[in-house]
C-alpha cells in the first residue's frame, strides 16, 4: 500500500474515532431481567449497532454514599466524597446522549437513582442553579408501571417518575430527544413490539 494512501486511511480512522458519539445509559431497576431493564438494553444494542460509544453505569451496583445535602459541590462541580460518583460524572459531563430507564416506584424513581441525582446536583449545576451542561447534550427517559393506562398518568405514577428524571436533565440545560412509558407493565414479560419501536425512532431517528 502506498504511503500517502496508507497516511490518508490512519487520518479517515483517527477522525471516526475521535467524532464517534458517545452515550451513557443509567439503569435504574435492581431487576437484571425485568422490563426497565430490557428497555435499556434495546438501547444499548441499537447504539452498539450504530457504531456509538457508549458506557453503563447500574445504580444499584456501583459504590454511591448518601448525599448529605451540604451544596459544597455546587461550588466545585464535584462532589468531595470518595466512591463511584466521580466516575459517572466524567462520563455524564463527556456523552453526547444520556438514556435513563427506572422504574416507577411510589410514582417516583427508585432511591439509588434519587441519590445519584442528588450526588451528582453539583455536576449539572453551579451555585447560582446555572446549567453546567450542553443544549446539545440529549437525553432519553424510559420508565415503566403496574398502573395501567390512563391510571399511570392520572394518579401520576408513570408521569411522576418520568417528571424526577426530566427535571434532572432539564436543569442540567440538557435537550430532551425523548420520555417513554410502558404502562400496566404486570401484564408483560417482554416489551411490546410497539414500545421497542418507539425506542428505535425516538433513540436513532430524531
Amino acid at each position: 500500500m502506498p504511503k500517502k494512501l496508507r497516511s490518508n486511511l490512519i487520518k479517515v480512522s483517527v477522525l471516526t474515532i475521535m467524532n464517534k458519539k458517545k452515550a451513557l445509559i443509567i439503569y435504574g431497576s435492581s431487576r437484571k431481567k425485568g422490563l426497565t431493564t430490557q428497555m435499556a438494553n434495546i438501547c444499548r444494542n441499537l447504539l452498539s449497532s450504530s457504531n456509538w460509544d457508549y458506557d453503563v453505569v447500574r445504580a444499584y451496583e456501583i459504590n454511591q454514599k448518601p448525599c448529605i445535602g451540604c451544596l459544597e459541590c455546587r461550588k466545585t462541580g464535584r462532589c468531595y466524597i470518595k466512591d463511584d460518583v466521580e466516575n459517572v460524572r466524567k462520563k455524564l459531563v463527556e456523552c453526547d446522549l444520556l438514556v435513563i430507564a427506572a422504574p416507577t416506584y411510589f410514582a417516583n424513581i427508585p432511591g439509588p437513582v434519587k441519590n445519584l441525582f442528588d450526588r451528582l446536583s453539583g455536576a449539572v449545576v453551579d451555585a447560582n442553579t446555572k446549567p453546567r451542561l450542553r443544549k446539545t447534550q440529549q437525553y432519553l427517559l424510559i420508565t415503566a408501571c403496574n398502573a395501567p393506562v390512563p391510571f399511570n398518568k392520572l394518579a401520576g405514577q408513570s408521569s411522576g417518575s418520568l417528571r424526577a428524571m426530566n427535571e434532572f436533565c432539564k436543569i442540567a440545560g440538557m435537550s430532551c430527544k425523548g420520555k417513554i412509558a410502558l404502562p400496566g407493565a404486570q401484564k408483560y414479560t417482554t416489551i411490546p413490539r410497539k414500545i421497542e419501536e418507539k425506542i428505535g425512532w425516538y433513540l436513532l431517528h430524531t
